[in-house]
């Protein structure tokens, strides 16, 4: 039995916690909203992230950072990457030296392009003991006790099977990674991807359509994998494609449906009021133009995204262009 402190209190951070809890495991779940904790504390559910899911008694819940990861064998993070720095920067001082971190968030930082794990080690100024965990995983899903995998690479082969004994159970089902870094960026440009696809449905694009999309995006994800230092064997895996084909086709996916609300039509600010929330891959392909820059990236389809989604430029301009484009080699 472990003393875990995890960090988010959304859907998955909430998630999460209740499959360390079930696993036996003492939770400690921090959140920045007071609203999200008095409801947790008193009805037992994350009424405003997950709703309808009784949470095990053994998880507590708080705003107290020093009173969450007092004591902690291990952090595991679930923050939007938008805001993981400053709730790192908050942990820090309450941190020990050798503490191990796990990083759940999907995306990079549009200021310096960093991902999730690097900016565990710039906050601390330093090789951080960490895991990354990624693939396809519905936060609703997994508090139901669906089966589900995931895909874990971390910093030594000692803290990878803590990590996955930790979290192993009947449902849930951890494979090995030896690449933190294609990992990460698979469970980052999969939201972009996922945005376009979205689109495409809501628009009626038909089905060879969307097949081309998919397929060339995943290509262009695996080529930007290895342009940014990991594998792009990794993107044909659980946080790649499996992560791909459940975020990019499935309306439980909120990058989706933002897509398909864009491609029938509404306005950018209209369908962030209307789901509750920023998408993640918005964020994403603020990062991604950056990237495409820094690397000389020719990537025409995840760029396209950024212009259906961004600049209403229409679908039948994207796809005019793409057939006009120079011959190239099916697999990149």
């Amino acid at each position: 039995m472990k003393q875990i402190a995890i960090l988010g209190g959304g859907a998955f951070g909430t998630a999460m916690a209740t499959v360390c809890a079930r696993n036996g495991h003492n939770v400690r779940l921090w959140c920045f909203e007071k609203e999200v904790i008095d409801a947790i504390k008193n009805s037992g559910i994350n009424q405003r992230y997950l709703p309808d899911i009784a949470l095990p008694k053994s998880i507590s819940a708080s705003t107290d950072m020093a009173e969450v990861v007092q004591n902690a064998e291990i952090i595991i993070e679930a923050v939007p990457v938008p805001h993981l720095r400053n709730v790192i920067l908050q942990a820090k001082s309450y941190v020990p030296e050798n503490m191990p971190w796990v990083t759940l968030s999907k995306g990079i930082e549009n200021e310096t392009l960093m991902l999730p794990s690097q900016i565990v080690d710039d906050v601390f100024d330093r090789d951080v003991k960490k895991a990354v965990i990624s693939g396809p995983s519905f936060a609703i899903e997994l508090a139901q006790e669906q089966i589900t995998g995931v895909a874990v690479a971390a910093t030594d082969a000692e803290l990878q099977k803590m990590v996955c004994d930790t979290l192993r159970n009947s449902f849930l089902r951890p494979y090995l990674s030896d690449d933190m870094i294609g990992l990460q960026i698979g469970g980052a440009l999969k939201n972009a991807l996922a945005l376009g696809m979205g689109l495409l449905e809501g628009a009626g694009y038909c089905k060879n359509a969307q097949a081309l999309f998919f397929d060339r995006g995943l290509q262009e994800m695996m080529l930007c994998a290895r342009m940014m230092g990991g594998k792009k064997e990794t993107l044909i895996g659980l946080a790649g494609v499996g992560d791909l084909f459940l975020t990019a086709t499935c309306t439980k996916s909120r990058n989706y449906q933002f897509g398909m609300l864009r491609g029938q039509g509404a306005k950018r600010e209209a369908i962030i009021e209307k789901l509750g929330t920023v998408p993640e891959g918005l964020n994403t392909l603020v990062a991604l133009e950056k990237i495409i820059t820094k690397f000389d990236l020719n990537i025409p389809f995840l760029q396209g995204v950024y212009g259906m989604i961004n600049h209403d430029t229409s679908p039948e301009c994207f796809f005019a262009k793409i057939m006009q484009m120079q011959l190239k080699n099916d697999v990149l």
